[in-house]
């Protein structure tokens, strides 16, 4: 019972002698970051690189091990062989690049009987037989190996070869291995004044004189020696080093997938991983665990283990002191494609191409995402086909047409040989590259004969969008009319089988005449 009269108990009075800490406060300040704040010291950029490289000394201790590791991508990986074949697709096409001369008369027209002898001349050269030394590949085909060993190593080179060792037509191209001109080869003390970078011989400015090409010891009495091995040297009028240059004092190409050679192995790694995960899973393996009281274990610390097979629909009574420990691996999860899907955002960025090409996914795209992807795509494929015509096919035709008139391998109409002085006059050419159909043909198709009809787009460069030659077209239309003629087809009957309508003034187009009727 509660007491009234009795004293409560004495509380000892606090210690305050000893002054409490105030608890530090931590604030963030965005505005201590100063410009260039990249630049800045952090413990998260430690391991940031701070100190520039030259790119050739980067070339000279990474660009091996970046070759090789593109070369085994490409060939295990299958998102690396897909890029490469996107690449060539899109670059070369089906039908290459193909040639199309377009010399004038002093009059300004077109040399037609002189054009037509020199595309006929080039396309007799391309056969397998006279294009390459080995007379394995025709000029097509030698094309596309070009573009797979440019985008795989970085570079390629195709050595011109002239006379008797270059087959029938007495010059060919000779396709050779990147990995013959070394890149660890250098020599700063040549005895003309010229010196060795990356295996590539040039002055102190930088200009190419040749390229040592490793052979096998004792074939060459002049050759080059350097750490007992033996190499050829190639005069650089007589070789094409071909690869894309994005950096001055650059001289060897780096592998076009370099960026994205970590993602690929990480991804190849996660999804094997996840392979032997999942199978785990749907096998239902059994997990046994000892009972320590049953059995003992010996000194290096193993108890024996039961041997047990499992069959599908059977049932197991397991041995005395083991029991079952549920085992069931929940991997691949859900976010597993998500996963993927981001990896391969970052390589199609890395390459240049539209995520939906290079992963082969067209889930949940609408018709304003695919054009305007595939758009932003074709503009990067036309400036590499614009590379790549520089680089290899305006090249190989100079030196080709230079040895062929002078050999006297190009035939007029009436048999005769067109004369070497012409040299200059057949080097005005056009070279016809791919083209790709619309994601909506019938659309595109009502834009360009609005263009056309406005005057923003001639019917020339409309045809040549599409990929083909115009004057080709325009011998087509004419031997179609003319047949058509021939066959008693009355002209007005003619004209509507060209969309053209006729109407009481003349003829007009069909988008005129609909623009009448509205």
């Amino acid at each position: 019972m509660w007491n009234p009269f009795k004293r409560s108990p004495q509380i000892a009075p606090q210690d305050t002698s000893r002054k409490r800490r105030k608890a530090p406060t931590i604030r963030l300040n965005p505005s201590s970051r100063s410009l260039f704040a990249a630049a800045d010291p952090d413990r998260n950029n430690a391991t940031w690189d701070s100190s520039p490289v030259p790119i050739g000394k980067m070339i000279d201790q990474k660009l091996s091990v970046l070759v090789a590791r593109s070369r085994e991508q490409i060939s295990n990986n299958d998102y690396a062989r897909g890029f490469v074949r996107e690449v060539r697709k899109n670059v070369l096409g089906h039908k290459g690049i193909i040639l199309q001369v377009r010399a004038r008369e002093p009059s300004g027209g077109l040399d037609t009987y002189g054009n037509a002898a020199v595309e006929k001349a080039f396309k007799k050269w391309s056969r397998r037989e006279n294009c390459t030394v080995d007379g394995r590949l025709d000029w097509r085909r030698a094309k596309r190996v070009i573009l797979n060993t440019v985008v795989g190593s970085g570079e390629s080179f195709v050595r011109l070869v002239e006379g008797s060792a270059a087959g029938p037509w007495g010059f060919a191209i000779q396709l050779l291995d990147p990995l013959r001109v070394p890149i660890s080869l250098n020599d700063s003390r040549l005895a003309n004044g010229n010196i060795i970078r990356h295996g590539i011989e040039m002055t102190p400015y930088g200009r190419i004189v040749a390229y040592m090409v490793e052979t096998k010891a004792g074939v060459l009495a002049d050759a080059y020696r350097h750490d007992g091995k033996e190499f050829e040297r190639v005069l650089a009028e007589n070789m094409l080093h071909i690869f894309d240059q994005e950096h001055p004092e650059q001289f060897r190409g780096i592998p076009w997938n370099h960026t994205s050679l970590s993602r690929m192995r990480n991804l190849a790694g996660f999804e094997e991983a996840s392979v032997i995960n999942a199978r785990a899973g749907a096998s239902k393996t059994m997990v046994l665990k000892a009972d320590p009281d049953v059995f003992e274990v010996d000194d290096d610390g193993e108890v024996e283990e039961p041997d047990i097979e499992l069959e599908a629909n059977t049932v197991v009574t397991l041995p005395v002191g083991y029991e079952p420990v549920d085992y069931s691996p929940d991997f691949p999860s859900s976010d597993t494609a998500a996963f993927s899907k981001h990896m391969l955002r970052g390589m199609a960025t890395g390459q240049g191409a539209a995520y939906n090409t290079f992963a082969n996914d067209l889930e949940g795209v609408n018709f304003s995402s695919i054009r305007q992807g595939k758009l932003d795509e074709r503009d990067g494929w036309k400036e590499l086909q614009e590379w790549f015509i520089e680089a290899v096919c305006q090249r190989v035709y100079e030196r080709w047409l230079e040895y062929s008139l002078l050999s006297g391998q190009i035939l007029n109409t009436n048999g005769t040989p067109l004369p070497a002085s012409r040299y200059e006059k057949f080097l005005a050419v056009e070279w016809q590259a791919r083209r790709w159909e619309w994601v909506d043909p019938l659309k595109e198709e009502k834009a360009i004969t609005e263009a056309s009809t406005n005057g923003r787009k001639s019917p020339g460069e409309a045809i040549r969008e599409s990929g083909r030659d115009p004057a080709e077209v325009w011998k087509a239309y004419a031997a179609d009319i003319q047949a058509m003629r021939d066959e008693g087809i009355p002209e007005d009957m003619i004209m509507k089988i060209l969309g053209i309508k006729v109407n009481g003034t003349g003829v007009s187009s069909n988008a005129e005449a609909e623009q009448e009727e509205e």
